[in-house]
């Protein structure tokens, strides 16, 4: 068959007059650029247990160009459950192109596959496939049991695997040979492997197909009038049908075949008007880098695109017609080592023993990329507690694969670096399936006039102002701002516009941050302005901020999945117990959790829950008797599981309480305050007690490890004596969680010996730094002591140069 196809093909193309094609690079042009952004992640290690840190360093990048220069400079992190719940999310601050945190997970967290999803605001815009996502396994510290009748009903189900025919170019075209692709997916999205019949609709079979590699194939035929076409395959001895794309009697079959140096697309048209007057344009990242004009009365077109004026990456070849609407479509992967930097890492020596210093100097390859700025991050892993994926996701397999595609590539790494002799085939035929008529380009350039969210430079806070006795009116007035965190204090005031709207830039809060929102009345008579307590009757909405919807598909049924996870969760956990082992003498206790009923209080809670709207529980002083003369907080003695009041702070139980002190952040109408502040006011006065644990306390930032109690107070409207609330009126505090910044990644250090140090030492993190800088000689030194394991070590070096050139290296250390 293959060799038929071939012969066909030279036919064809064999008797054609060439066209004299106007050809013509672009390069260098900026006609169309375009602003999108991408985002790649670098962890320290692929996979966790619960009570670790996720360290990572984040990369923002200008999606055509790989520089450092793009509108956003701050990115959000979300940390996403196997449930599809948003659990704690991180606001980056960007300089230079990166910025860096943690995720510090809590050790009684469920093991399973989390997703770490990152955007910015303005990447909202476009289609969310291109956020920046990669799933992180999780093992649970506790013994996690499916149980076996679960698994036995869903083994009993027959999931239909998911095939999808993608024919090269967009169509399949009658009378004309089409090569087309196909893909097969089971239930959790990874591929699987078929193999299966084309037949008509008379039952003839026409050809027999088959998979390459993770659910990747294609084959090719001559379609033919008023014919239909559908494959059947057996999957679990059950015979399963599919339908064909239904072919076109007039249309265009394109072909595209790489050669050494270039790419011939081989165009057909049955059309009337054949492929007179047809312009064919390639883009990349950077937009049109070159076009072809087709004129004459030809119905077959040649054309060679030569590989010297294409940058590393997808290249987009499209076909449009004379009344310029784009009618066949092809996406090819252009390989070139020019674009990789250099990198060396060297170690001090070859092996080396427990509890010894280990040195690395990195250092660019000065002879090609002398006085190269570099944006990198390293970390050094142990082998023996890190499951390594060699075929991964890193920096070039993100930016140049699946930042471009739709949907997620499976082991995107080999792709790019496998020496299986079939690799640059699978990788055409991902280019088939996956980026069948979707690029990232499309979306950018369809989508510049629907911009409805802005980039950000720096943290925003809008929201509008209504008046105070009617909250569905909106009402103009001066609206000022006053924060203060550890590190500054500040001061801004500015006008509504008509609506009531408002909105204070630029805040640039790197820690924590409380905040004051108050309305005044507008004042226009300068003899008023000395007035004492002018009028304050408005009502203050802020904006939350609603993260983009989890839309990930999760696996549910898939038998072969839930075995997987039970393998996995059982899996040895002895170098974590030493890290957790609990105190000697302590007791410890089951949980027990209260289930609170829903109340037609709920608009009440809304209304002063500025940060969050789900706390982990709530006591509504309506519906509890404590003595009038009693501490407010010692109402959640009892009712609160781990909660306690010791006169000098609130303590609650949980994972920090191994490790050091446990107090909770107290807060106060949205306002940080002690323990003291809490027991002088009345309990008359006290609406509600919010209760945060857990990633719910997340959005308070490191203050808040311990969980948050948030005591809330009544208003003018909520109780009778107005006088003592009027000034309520106006006025709103919160606390913002700010820029989210890493903790420091603790390095023991073994210079000389301590007591402390007679401790078993087994890390799965040796080392990590999200900051690698190098000098004028472009060289950089780090050292880090190994532990008490014998286990080699894998190093891993990414990031990215100022102009936008992907580095990544790695190597090994023998211990």
């Amino acid at each position: 068959m293959k060799k038929n196809i071939y012969q066909y093909w030279v036919l064809n193309f064999s008797i054609l007059i060439l066209f004299i094609l106007f050809f013509s690079s672009f390069s260098n042009s900026k006609t169309t650029a375009y602003t999108q952004e991408k985002i790649y992640i670098h962890f320290d290690k692929p996979n966790y247990y619960a009570g670790e840190d996720i360290w990572f360093k984040v990369y923002l990048v200008n999606a055509a160009t790989h520089s450092s220069e793009t509108i956003s400079k701050v990115v959000y992190v979300d940390l996403i459950n196997p449930k599809n719940e948003i659990i704690e999310t991180k606001t980056i601050k960007i300089n230079e192109g990166g910025g860096e945190s943690d995720f510090k997970l809590s050790a009684g967290l469920a093991g399973g596959e989390y997703t770490v999803r990152a955007y910015t605001n303005f990447m909202r815009n476009f289609n969310h496939s291109y956020f920046f996502r990669k799933k992180v396994y999780i093992k649970s510290l506790r013994s996690e049991n499916i149980e076996d009748k679960d698994l036995v009903s869903k083994s009993a189900e027959i999931v239909k695997p998911d095939i999808q025919f993608f024919p090269e170019g967009g169509y399949l075209v009658n009378g004309f040979f089409n090569r087309v692709g196909f893909k097969a997916l089971r239930i959790d999205g990874k591929g699987i492997d078929i193999e299966g019949t084309i037949i008509d609709n008379s039952g003839k079979e026409v050809l027999q197909f088959k998979t390459s590699k993770f659910g990747l194939g294609k084959f090719e035929f001559i379609p033919e009038k008023n014919k239909l076409y559908k494959a059947i395959i057996v999957y679990k001895g059950v015979e399963i049908t599919y339908k064909l794309p239904v072919a076109l009697d007039k249309g265009v079959v394109m072909k595209v075949i790489e050669h050494s140096d270039d790419y011939r697309i081989y165009l057909k048209s049955s059309f009337d008007k054949r492929l007179n007057n047809f312009n064919f344009i390639g883009t990349q990242r950077k937009g049109v880098i070159f076009k072809a004009k087709l004129n004459g009365n030809n119905a077959k077109a040649l054309i060679k695109v030569p590989k010297n004026i294409l940058e590393q990456g997808i290249v987009q070849f499209t076909l449009f017609n004379n009344n310029n609407e784009p009618i066949s479509e092809r996406i090819s992967f252009f390989e070139t080592n020019k674009a990789n930097v250099n990198i060396n890492i060297t170690p001090s020596k070859q092996e080396y023993g427990t509890r010894e210093l280990v040195e690395l100097e990195i250092s660019l390859d000065t002879i090609i990329q002398q006085k190269l700025q570099t944006n990198m991050s390293i970390a050094v892993i142990d082998m023996s507690t890190v499951e390594t994926d060699p075929n991964g996701l890193d920096i070039k397999s993100q930016l140049l694969l699946n930042s471009e595609l739709k949907g997620t590539i499976e082991q995107p790494g080999y792709y790019l670096y496998s020496d299986d002799s079939e690799r640059k085939r699978n990788l055409d035929l991902l280019m088939m399936t996956q980026g069948w008529r979707q690029f990232i380009i499309n979306d950018t350039l369809n989508n510049q006039s629907k911009q409805t969210f802005s980039a950000e430079t720096d943290i925003s806070l809008s929201g509008s102002i209504k008046s105070f006795y009617n909250h569905n009116k909106s009402a103009i007035a001066e609206v000022s701002l006053t924060y203060n965190n550890s590190k500054e204090l500040g001061y801004d005031k500015l006008i509504t516009n008509n609506k009531g709207q408002f909105i204070f830039k630029n805040l640039n809060f790197l820690d924590t941050t409380s905040v004051i929102i108050q309305a005044k009345k507008i004042i226009k008579d300068k003899k008023s302005k000395n007035v004492k307590n002018p009028k304050m009757n408005f009502h203050i909405e802020i904006d939350s901020f609603i993260a983009p919807k989890v839309t990930l598909k999760q696996i549910q049924n898939s038998t072969e999945f839930s075995k997987e996870m039970i393998n996995k969760s059982s899996e040895n956990t002895e170098y974590l117990e030493s890290i957790y082992q609990l105190q000697k003498g302590t007791v410890k206790l089951d949980e027990v959790v209260l289930k609170t009923s829903i109340s037609n209080r709920d608009s009440l809670y809304n209304k002063k829950r500025i940060l969050y709207k789900d706390p982990s529980q709530t006591i509504d002083f309506e519906d509890i008797f404590v003595n009038p003369n009693e501490n407010p907080l010692t109402a959640l003695e009892g009712r609160v599981p781990g909660v306690s009041w010791r006169g000098d702070g609130i303590y609650m139980r949980g994972a920090s309480t191994m490790l050091g002190d446990n107090r909770a952040l107290l807060l106060l109408d949205g306002m940080p305050v002690g323990g003291h502040a809490i027991e002088s006011i009345p309990i008359s006065d006290i609406a509600f007690i919010d209760v945060l644990k857990g990633y719910k306390a997340a959005i308070y930032g490191s203050r808040a490890a311990n969980g948050v109690i948030a005591v809330y107070t009544h208003n003018g409207s909520e109780k009778s004596s107005t006088n003592k609330n009027y000034k309520k009126k106006g006025i709103i505090n919160l606390v913002h969680p700010g820029y989210s910044h890493a903790r420091k990644f603790y390095e023991p250090v073994y210079r000389t010996q301590k007591k402390e140090d007679d401790k078993f030492d087994y890390r799965s993190t040796m080392y990590w730094n999200p900051t690698i800088k190098l000098n004028e000689q472009g060289k950089a030194s780090i050292s880090f002591y190994t532990d008490d394991v014998i286990s080699p070590y894998r190093v891993i070096l990414e990031g990215i140069t100022q102009n936008g050139q992907i580095i990544k290296t790695e190597i090994f250390l023998n211990k």
